[in-house]
């Protein structure tokens, strides 16, 4: 038990220096202060100088020191709006308020360990199980190295999501928690010295599950779902559209209609026509008799021909024609 609390303690001391670097530093420049004060120094000359020209009927010189006041006024005012805002910095928990608040941790985690050849505080979490999935027991690691606390989940019986070894959890991977709307809450709780709240925090995450932001969704953790993924964007394909040409699996925002036949596409499959410009799917294209270009079939007659091979066919029978009377007419003599 000795050593037990020396380590807490010696956590404490860790946990606490980096608290009070953290401190925030006030972000202003005593240079940019004296600059300040030598404006104002200048307007308050310049307000002298302006009342006693007017004072002894000098229109022209009171005239030019009253710009320049006003100008100068101006400087001062963008000065003042450009100095940052200076906030008290949040007070700093003493060693033994942290000390406190890692017996607090210990006491709602049913005990806390310092891991010395990791350098870190470690809590336990039961086995896991999200609608109906077992992903396993795991550890809450609070690092005291680097630059400020930092928290993982470490899965200590492995169940990853098909294909995705580093994915132990829908919120997590390479042990790092994707903690969404709640990062926030958990840097400010870090940063204050809430251990035991941050910890918590990163615990709920993992007991519960969004489905609008995980790596890998519940009902594909097994591989089970292959045709979930849109074979064009890689997005999620459970609104089941297939091409009904070549029978990928694509997303509602990749697949085209063929608007002759009005079935379902997918980009590689799908081509405007040349002569009209409507998508249409291989169906209902056919090839040009002349020019052996793909058109949709109502851009073809009934030769087979498109516009322009059917109206270069038209003038060449015209041309015909016409060399064909010419040498039927007998000459005028």
């Amino acid at each position: 038990m000795a050593e037990y609390r020396r380590d807490l303690m010696r956590a404490a001391n860790r946990l606490h220096d980096h608290l009070r670097r953290q401190v925030r530093k006030i972000d202003f420049s005593i240079d940019d202060l004296d600059y300040m004060l030598r404006t104002i120094e200048n307007l308050r000359a310049q307000v002298r100088a302006a009342q006693r020209s007017y004072s002894l009927g000098w229109l022209g010189a009171g005239k030019y020191f009253l710009d320049q006041l006003c100008a100068t006024r101006r400087r001062v005012r963008a000065l003042i709006l450009s100095m940052p805002e200076v906030q008290q910095p949040e007070p700093v928990l003493t060693v033994g308020e942290v000390y406190r608040e890692l017996i607090q941790t210990a006491e709602e985690f049913d005990g806390i360990v310092y891991d010395h050849d990791n350098d870190c505080l470690v809590v336990h979490l039961g086995p896991i199980k999200l609608e109906g999935v077992y992903l396993g027991p795991f550890d809450l690691a609070l690092s005291l190295n680097g630059s400020r606390p930092q928290v993982t989940a470490i899965a200590l019986d492995p169940h990853p999501a098909s294909g995705r070894p580093d994915v132990t959890h829908p919120h997590v991977s390479d042990e790092v928690v994707c903690l969404g709307e709640g990062r926030t809450a958990v840097e400010q709780a870090l940063r204050t010295g809430r251990f035991c709240d941050a910890l918590m925090l990163v615990r709920s995450v993992l007991t519960n599950y969004n489905s609008d932001s995980p790596h890998v969704k519940l009902k594909d953790w097994d591989g089970d779902s292959e045709d979930s993924e849109c074979s064009q964007c890689g997005g999620d394909a459970s609104d089941n559209y297939s091409c009904s040409w070549c029978d990928a699996v694509i997303c509602g925002d990749c697949a085209f209609t063929c608007q002759a036949c009005e079935e379902f596409l997918c980009l590689g499959c799908v081509t405007p026509c040349p002569g009209c410009g409507l998508v249409v799917c291989p169906n209902c294209k056919g090839q040009c008799s002349e020019c052996g270009e793909q058109f949709c079939v109502g851009c073809l007659n009934d030769d087979g021909l498109c516009s322009e091979c059917q109206e270069a066919a038209e003038q060449e029978k015209a041309d015909e024609t016409r060399e064909d009377v010419e040498q039927s007419t007998p000459e005028i003599a």
